[in-house]
C-alpha cells in the first residue's frame, strides 16, 4: 500500500479496506427474464415498432399498472441480445459524380437556374425583381418591372 494512503487513514481514523475501490458495474447481474417476456409481448403486438417506441409504451403500461421504470438503454441491450431490434435502413448510394463547382453546361437550353430579389424603394412600394439564366450560353430572360411582366429572351450577360 502507498505510504500517503496510510498516513492519511491513521490520520483520520478511517478503515483501510474502505478506500479500496470495486468496480460494481461487472458484479451486477440482473435477471432480463421477466422483461424479455415484456419486451416480446409488445414486440408480437406491434412488430415494425424500434426499441424506442416499445420503451415509450413498456414505460406507459408501467406507470398505469404501477411497475418500476425501465432504463431504455436496457431495452435495446435486451433486444439487441435477443435479435429483436429491426434492421437499419440501407443507405442512399453517394452520388459518384464529381462535383467540379462549375454551373455551365455545353449545350444551350439544358440547364437553367433562377433567382428573385425584392427591393423596397423610397416612397415605401416594393420592387420585385425575378431572372432565369440559361447556364449554357449565359442567355437570360428579361423583362421590366411593371404591372404586367413582359419577357424576352435576348439579353446576354
Amino acid at each position: 500500500m502507498k505510504p500517503w494512503v496510510c498516513r492519511v487513514c491513521s490520520s483520520r481514523f478511517i478503515v483501510i479496506g474502505r478506500l479500496i475501490w470495486q468496480d460494481g458495474r461487472k458484479q451486477r447481474h440482473q435477471d432480463d427474464g421477466e422483461l424479455l417476456e415484456r419486451i416480446r409481448a409488445e414486440v408480437a403486438d406491434l412488430p415494425s415498432y424500434g426499441y424506442r417506441r416499445i420503451w415509450a409504451n413498456m414505460r406507459r403500461r408501467s406507470e398505469q399498472e404501477g411497475l418500476p421504470r425501465v432504463n431504455a438503454k436496457r431495452v435495446w441491450r435486451v433486444m439487441r441480445d435477443n435479435g429483436l431490434l429491426l434492421e437499419s435502413k440501407p443507405r442512399p448510394k453517394l452520388d459518384t459524380r464529381r462535383h467540379t463547382g462549375r454551373v455551365a453546361v455545353a449545350d444551350s437550353n439544358r440547364r437553367w437556374s433562377s433567382d428573385s430579389l425584392e427591393f423596397r424603394c423610397d416612397n415605401g412600394e416594393k420592387l420585385r425583381v425575378t431572372f432565369a439564366i440559361d447556364c449554357g450560353d449565359r442567355e437570360a430572360l428579361t423583362g421590366r418591372p411593371a404591372r404586367v411582366a413582359m419577357i424576352a429572351i435576348g439579353y446576354r450577360m
